[in-house]
């Protein structure tokens, strides 16, 4: 009783004087910055190629007024435009002179049609390559647009790579917390469970003292007499020996 009078009024247990928790290390801090460097890197893409990318993709690529297309199509134009003009006009005016026909309507309507064929010509070179030059920059627009995830997250890899370790490196430090805060709590309970086994242990009846009594229910003093020899054994031997009974 004077031990538990003296546990209660003592100012414990305490609570563990260390941090419970484990902060952030030197690897997990790196890692944040290099997150935060990659977030600003991404930001930067996405308003310089991203945006831009986008836009091209809503409003369509302009490729009439594109200078490198334009270019191609004069030069797939300009084979065409110089075999008329070489050979196919030419040799109409030379067949309608040599049928006495020249600057007739034979000549002209040979002319006329070798004209608009090769307009024509001309024409479908050109829708070819502005149709490719068009389907290729809605490629080129929607490739940059799809690709933004990865290419976005590919500047956040160097800062997870380094809070992931860091992570590891904390739980570590947090085990071994959790293990001194263990040790901490059972050294501070262990004279309340030192006190509580030591009561259970002296908590029975000890050193008690029972007494018995056997009331006779009639009958002869006889017949009594060897009810009681009856209970304690050997006890007929010993006044035997004592009284020659």
């Amino acid at each position: 009783m004077s031990e538990a009078r003296r546990l209660y009024q003592s100012p414990g247990p305490q609570f563990y004087p260390g941090n419970t928790v484990a902060p952030f290390n030197v690897v997990q801090k790196t890692g944040q910055n290099l997150a935060l460097e990659g977030a600003g890197d991404a930001n930067a893409y996405n308003k310089l190629i991203v945006h831009p990318a986008a836009e091209r993709l809503l409003n369509s690529p302009d490729v009439a007024n594109n200078p490198y297309v334009q270019n191609m199509v004069q030069a797939a134009q300009q084979p065409i435009l110089q075999q008329l003009t070489e050979q196919v006009l030419p040799q109409i005016r030379t067949a309608a002179a040599g049928t006495g026909n020249y600057g007739g309507t034979k000549q002209q309507l040979g002319e006329a049609q070798a004209v608009e064929r090769t307009a024509r010509a001309m024409g479908d070179v050109a829708s070819t390559i502005m149709g490719n030059a068009y389907g290729q920059g809605l490629g080129t627009a929607t490739s940059v647009v799809g690709m933004t995830p990865q290419l976005m997250g590919a500047s956040l890899i160097p800062g997870q790579a380094y809070m992931d370790v860091g992570q590891q490196q904390q739980a570590q430090e947090q085990a071994k917390i959790n293990e001194d805060l263990a040790r901490w709590q059972w050294n501070q309970n262990l004279p309340y469970q030192k006190l509580s086994e030591y009561a259970n242990a002296i908590g029975g009846q000890y050193g008690g003292q029972g007494t018995s009594k056997v009331e006779a229910t009639g009958g002869t003093n006889t017949q009594t007499i060897a009810g009681l020899l009856s209970l304690v054994p050997g006890l007929a031997d010993l006044l035997k020996y004592l009284f020659n009974w």
